[in-house]
């Protein structure tokens, strides 16, 4: 449910959003579905690092990170 809140939250504000102030970008692949295992395992590292990084030294804004890998294929 929260992450339903939170893209909806996105789409709602992201023509307020400067961009030099947000980073949304997505990409569409033809995969091996046998690497999605090793593909999450690799989206917590980014997150896990991507946490480290920003979170140190002052924090003076408040950020959200979504990462989807979601399939598309037979989706209406």
């Amino acid at each position: 449910y929260s992450h339903k809140i939170t893209l909806k939250e996105i789409i709602e504000q992201i023509d307020e959003v400067p961009m030099e102030a947000r980073d949304v970008t997505s990409v569409t692949m033809a995969i091996d579905i046998k690497k999605i295992p090793l593909a999450k395992k690799l989206i917590q590292n980014f997150r896990k690092d991507l946490s480290e990084l920003l979170e140190s030294g002052d924090k003076t804004e408040v950020y959200n990170l979504n990462v989807q890998l979601f399939p598309v294929t037979g989706r209406k």
